[in-house]
């Protein structure tokens, strides 16, 4: 993943620990992209700084096997034999079973084949590419050609040169794979965010998480707080450029190529940080009519979505956890 994403998505503070003897540890490090910041409560020092460090080390292992950006990792090669399959580590077959899963859900707006587009766009410099050449690429971005052999955990793509990029789904899948070594490892009050994907566990309790405002760099929208669960937001302020007065950000529509329209941000709260992950990017290229349909008929999941005047529109339970600033 290039670049490092900025922490400004989600921003967040502990109330308090589970236990008044408890103590705040926390690192950071620089994994998938961005910045990583595990906090984690416990009694004993160098018990929480070895689970926190084993939960890096866990990231840090699932990140080379899911990187399209590393030549050595599972998913290049699942890229480079197509259309042969490839068997894979059970962890990247249940991650892309994942996002095949939201595809279905989301009726094709969340595609982990779409990233084939970005042989075209480049939001660095600035380029919008040419009609001709999306069309070139558009037959390869379909998550129905992905081939899933649970028998013998393989993968394959139909068609060569297709894709498979995880940015919206794998940052979740390996953050919550982290929070569960935490677990293992007996803590019991903890908070991962990675780059603005959230994964808490309190016991008892509540988090505090603020939801950056879509147009205003260092301001709010307003506060939720969660003692179990993740939250993720998607937004057409992360990565974009403007050009001829027409803002191109990098949530790319799989129908036609060209950036979503109609959403400013999409914010998901839900029980595990892969599933917010991939339903904030499916609910904003869905849009606010059918992204809030698809959010109020899926049980444990809550939403808010801003569309592109400004607006926000919240499912009831988002609204029962959120104070707005």
């Amino acid at each position: 993943m290039k670049g490092l994403a900025l922490l400004l998505s989600i921003l967040f503070t502990l109330l308090l620990p589970s236990h008044p003897s408890a103590k705040e540890f926390s690192k950071t490090r620089i994994l998938m992209g961005t910045f990583v910041e595990i906090k984690a409560y416990g009694d004993e020092r160098q018990t929480v700084l070895r689970a926190i460090d084993r939960a890096f080390s866990e990231m840090e292992r699932l990140e080379k096997m899911m990187s399209n950006y590393r030549e050595d990792s599972e998913v290049s090669l699942v890229e480079r034999m197509a259309p042969e399959e490839v068997e894979v580590s059970p962890e990247l077959f249940e991650v892309v079973s994942k996002a095949v899963k939201v595809s279905r859900l989301s009726d094709g707006a969340f595609d982990i084949t779409v990233g084939t587009l970005g042989r075209v766009w480049d939001f660095e410099r600035g380029r919008v590419p040419e009609r001709k050449e999306l069309e070139a690429l558009l037959p390869l971005v379909d998550y129905r050609e992905i081939e899933l052999i649970p028998e013998r955990s393989a993968i394959r793509l139909e068609r060569k040169g297709m894709s498979l990029t995880l940015g919206g789904i794998a940052k979740g899948y390996i953050v919550d794979r982290a929070m569960e070594v935490l677990r293992s490892e007996g803590i019991g009050d903890a908070l991962i965010n990675a780059g603005g994907d959230i994964r808490v566990m309190g016991k008892g309790k509540r988090w505090r998480i603020g939801i950056q405002h879509p147009r205003k760099r260092n301001g709010l929208l307003g506060i939720i707080e969660l003692s179990n669960g993740a939250v993720a937001t998607s937004g057409d302020y992360e990565r974009f450029f403007i050009k001829d007065g027409v803002r191109y950000h990098h949530i790319l529509d799989p129908r036609t190529g060209m950036p979503a329209r109609g959403v400013e941000s999409v914010t998901i709260l839900a029980p595990e940080a892969w599933y917010a992950d991939a339903l904030a990017t499916a609910v904003f290229v869905m849009g606010r009519q059918r992204g809030m349909r698809l959010i109020e008929g899926l049980e444990g999941v809550e939403g808010m979505v801003v569309d592109d005047r400004g607006r926000v529109w919240m499912s009831p339970g988002f609204k029962r956890l959120f104070k707005p600033l």
